[in-house]
Order: C-alpha cells, then sequence, then structure tokens
C-alpha cells in the first residue's frame, strides 16, 4: 500500500526533499513550503496524508511553523486545531518541551525524531564546510596564511578540525572541557582554555560554535578589528552582536548553512533518516 506524505512548511531542503521522496513513488502533498492550490486547506490534505513532517528546525520563534518559502505565517497552535493531525505519524527534526505539550495536548501519540546520530554528523560536516566557504570569501589571503580560532569540541567544531588542519598557518581549539585537553594533547593539536580565552593573540578568524556568550565586550575590546567572526552557534550565539558592532569588529552569525549552500545533499539526508524510520515502523 502507498504511503501518503505532508512536508509541512521547511526551507529549500524540505522543497528537494519533495523531490527526493517522489523519485521512490511515494506520493507527496506540501503546505507552506512554496504555495498551495486556493482550494485546498491544511485538513483536506491531512485526509490524505499518512505522515507530517515537519522541518528543521520546526519553529525559530516556538509560535509559528518555520516556512520561509510561505507568503503566510503558519502558526503553531493553528495546526495542532486541525483534528486529523493527531491520527498521523509525526515525523519531526527535533522537539523542545512547549512543542511537546502542544502536541500532547492534542492526543498525538507517533511521535518520531528524524535527527538521528548520523544524520546530525552529517548536518554538522555541511555547515563546516559552508562556514569555511563563507571565510574564504570575506578575507582577501588564502587560508594557508591565516590564524583560525575554533571555539568549541562539539559535532561542528570537530568537522572544522578535520577540514582546517594542515590547511591554515595556524589553528587553535578552545574548549571548557579538561577531560578533552589531553585528547588534543595527545592529537597535538594547540588548544587554550575557553574560560581564559584572549583573543589579543591574533587570530584572523574566529569559529565559533558554543550557544553562550563566549565572546563579550570585555573579550572583544582586545580584538584586532581586522578579525573575522563567523557565529555558527544557535541564536542568540555567542558573540556580543551589539558590541562587535560598537567596536566595528565584522562578525556574521551564520545559521542554517546546510539549507542555504548544500540543500540537495541535505535533502537526501533527511530522506535516507525518513525512509529508516518507516522501514523501522512498518515492521515493529
Amino acid at each position: 500500500m502507498q504511503k501518503n506524505f505532508l512536508i509541512l512548511g521547511g526551507d529549500t531542503r524540505q522543497f528537494f526533499l519533495k523531490k527526493e521522496l517522489k523519485k521512490l513513488n511515494y506520493c507527496v502533498n506540501s503546505y507552506g513550503l512554496n504555495g498551495n492550490k486556493k482550494s485546498e486547506n491544511l485538513q483536506s490534505i491531512l485526509e490524505k496524508s499518512d505522515y507530517v513532517i515537519f522541518p528543521m528546525p520546526i519553529s525559530k520563534n516556538g509560535t509559528h511553523i518555520y516556512a520561509p518559502l510561505s507568503k503566510k505565517s503558519i502558526s503553531i497552535k493553528d495546526i495542532c486545531k486541525a483534528t486529523l493531525l493527531k491520527e498521523k505519524t509525526i515525523l519531526i527534526s527535533g522537539i523542545n518541551k512547549k512543542e511537546k505539550q502542544i502536541f500532547e495536548k492534542i492526543g498525538v501519540k507517533n511521535i518520531f525524531s528524524y535527527c538521528t546520530e548520523d544524520l546530525l554528523l552529517k548536518n554538522a560536516q555541511l555547515t563546516a564546510k559552508a562556514a569555511i566557504k563563507i571565510a574564504k570569501e570575506k578575507v582577501s589571503t588564502p587560508l594557508l596564511n591565516k590564524s583560525v580560532l575554533i571555539c568549541g569540541l562539539g559535532r561542528i567544531g570537530k568537522s572544522l578540525i578535520s577540514l582546517l588542519q594542515y590547511r591554515c598557518r595556524k589553528m587553535t581549539i578552545s574548549t571548557r572541557k579538561v577531560k578533552e585537553f589531553s585528547t588534543l594533547r595527545g592529537e597535538r593539536i594547540e588548544f587554550i582554555d575557553t574560560y581564559k580565552i584572549d583573543l589579543s593573540e591574533n587570530y584572523d578568524i574566529v569559529f565559533n560554535t558554543v550557544p553562550a556568550l563566549i565572546f563579550n565586550e570585555k573579550i572583544l575590546n582586545k580584538t584586532p578589528k581586522n578579525t573575522l567572526f563567523i557565529d555558527l552557534a544557535s541564536n542568540p550565539g555567542g558573540i556580543d552582536k551589539c558590541a562587535a558592532k560598537k567596536l566595528k569588529i565584522k562578525s556574521i552569525h551564520a545559521l542554517g548553512l546546510p539549507g542555504k549552500f548544500y540543500p540537495k545533499e541535505s535533502a537526501k539526508l533527511i530522506k535516507n533518516s525518513l525512509i529508516k524510520i518507516i522501514e523501522e515502523n512498518e515492521t515493529s
């Protein structure tokens, strides 16, 4: 029996995800992605759907579905008023406490996250690749001549290390976890304690991946004006934007890079994760 999908909101990644799923001969509808027929409303599309795919992220403000390709804003509460939603299998990228309560309140029981460790890791690699691309576009000389600081040793930080090691003049890692010091020391990677960070060392490019205010006005005050900050951390980021602007330090808050730079590759990753969940769900 053919399965029917509804892609609810999303960006260019979901646009290509729709194409990827159609290649597998699935029936795929969308709402709030790139326009719908005037006669179609959410309830009528839900009637034809077995699976509802929420975007990545579900929301950026906690009240509306992330749908930058839609001309109209889509309220999460309005979506949850659709009575048929609770009868469907919901596929999400991740869910916070507030969103979970909304879904639970309307009686949704079949909720699965497609953000597997494999997807998160490969997504981080795409993010790192795009961040380096941004850096190359913004600096006047090759990275081989640059001194780089990477703040944070999560998935994105580690991806940046693998891409930048031996490809820049000097690479330094900033971490707050003492247990990671010995690992970096063993790999002969230069590191500093984030709590003792000092940008007077004159780094050309700083990649931040930590979602906490690390680079405050006090630290930025010692930073050379030609330093480029690329903040990859989720809102509000790790760089004091107001202070950076006041001090005339270039800071780029680069979010959603896989969707902006590699939407086709990202869509394939999401598709593979979704198919695995669906296969496991149907055999259980």
